[in-house]
């Protein structure tokens, strides 16, 4: 065991250049050194290398750094098999996961007979698949349909489905 004979230096590379304090806080303690990036974004993951040096050296280490946020939304939100009293939804996952895999999906849906905002009707596992049976529609209604991603991070902008569905039989 040693001790700390001069002042510890920390840098953070990215692609071969140092992170200007502008973007970074370092807090260098008696046992570890802690980055801070000021404004994270998903397009900042990837690899990086910390240099940490005193008077009597210095050591480097290459690490892999996953920014995190919200997923992106859920894609090509369609509605079919629709009858009476109900329908099928399906979608795609999204582009983004947020670099945190998503948890589960959440379907609203709006009934355009009656004023009023967006229903929350289901929270799917992701583990379940991109697709829901909804069952309690109500006939000759017009209704929209939206999905949410979900992942530790929080909740992502809505994938919208594009027509309107009228509740009815197909024949």
């Amino acid at each position: 065991e040693g001790t700390r004979q001069t002042q510890v230096e920390a840098k953070l590379f990215k692609d071969g250049k140092a992170l200007p304090l502008k973007e970074l806080e370092v807090a260098i303690t008696e046992d570890k050194v802690v980055f801070t990036i000021k404004k994270p974004a998903r397009n900042l993951s990837g690899k990086y290398q910390i240099k940490i040096s005193n008077g009597q050296g210095e050591d480097s280490k290459d690490v892999h750094i996953n920014m995190q946020d919200v997923p992106g939304a859920p894609r090509d939100v369609d509605v079919f098999d629709i009858f009476q009293t109900k329908c099928n939804i399906s979608w795609k996952a999204p582009v983004d996961d947020g670099g945190s895999g998503i948890v589960k999906y959440i379907i609203e849906r709006q009934d355009l007979s009656v004023k009023g905002g967006w229903l929350n009707i289901a929270q799917v596992p992701a583990s379940e698949g991109t697709n829901y049976h909804c069952t309690d529609l109500v006939h000759k209604r017009e209704y929209k349909f939206r999905v949410q991603a979900v992942n530790k991070v929080g909740l992502s902008e809505y994938g919208l489905c594009s027509k309107t569905v009228l509740a009815k039989d197909p024949w």
